[in-house]
């Protein structure tokens, strides 16, 4: 199996993508965490956009309506 790739992100994200494992009872091996650690930039990202103060009308984003019959 190829070496893991460098890990691309501050060491707050490391820390942070550590103990979500940990929390979710996740062992990750060093390939496995690089690609977490990839990815975390863009998970905080979209969090950040969701996890938005929203006004009144706004809608939430689980409402569904049929139109079918």
């Amino acid at each position: 199996m190829p070496e893991p790739p460098a890990i691309d992100c501050t060491q707050a994200q490391q820390d942070s993508v550590a103990l979500a494992a940990r929390r979710a009872g996740l062992t990750l091996d060093a390939r496995q965490f690089a690609m977490v650690c990839a990815a975390a930039p863009y998970v905080d990202e979209i969090r950040q956009r969701l996890s938005r103060q929203r006004d009144w009308y706004e809608a939430p984003a689980n409402v569904f309506v049929s139109t079918r019959p």
